[in-house]
């Protein structure tokens, strides 16, 4: 968040409003980066979109500070699945979807599910390995300390903890509390 703050004085883009009036800059994806800006002004949280310079950025600086920022902070979701089970990856991947979607599906209306769901050609998704069923309740535990809405899912009816997911929210809210987890590798 705090990145997202300075970018009005990191770069100089084109604006309707003086930089004091802009809240912080979100780029939207569904239509490509270099043509929409959408700025949602403090107040009010109303949004004001500005087609620069006739639809594209005028300099280069400007059109890397529009992809800069779309990767500072992203609404991401994360996934994280058990490697113990000595599954195949095929089955841990089901696990994995059954969990995303079910994740998504509970949060269908809060406003960082919907902002994430507006590009689904752009989402972005993290996906780690447990160890083993300690670990994945670990987690699970400092989601819930933490306040991050998530889904763990148990494979039925053998009634086994196989896969978690979170809620889609910006990276920096989820992250600290996936700490110690690796990547998903095969």
């Amino acid at each position: 968040m705090a990145a997202l703050a300075l970018l009005p004085t990191l770069c100089t883009l084109p604006s309707a409003k003086p930089a004091s009036e802009l809240g912080r800059a979100i780029y939207r994806r569904s239509i490509p980066t270099h043509r929409l800006i959408d700025f949602r002004v403090r107040r009010g949280m109303s949004r004001r979109r500005f087609y620069p310079s006739g639809g594209h950025f005028s300099t280069p600086t400007q059109r890397n500070c529009a992809t800069q920022a779309l990767e500072i902070n992203p609404i991401v979701q994360y996934i994280v699945v058990r490697r113990d089970l000595g599954w195949g990856t095929g089955p841990l991947m089901a696990q994995a979807c059954h969990a995303s979607t079910a994740a998504i599906w509970m949060s269908k209306d809060s406003e960082s599910t919907l902002e994430y769901l507006e590009d689904l050609d752009n989402m972005h998704k993290v996906i780690l390995s447990a160890k083993n069923e300690k670990a994945l309740a670990k987690v699970a535990r400092n989601l819930e300390q933490g306040g991050v809405g998530f889904k763990l899912w148990i494979e039925q009816p053998e009634n086994i903890m196989t896969a978690l997911a979170t809620f889609p929210r910006h990276r920096d809210e989820i992250k600290p509390h996936t700490k110690g987890l690796q990547l998903f590798r095969d």
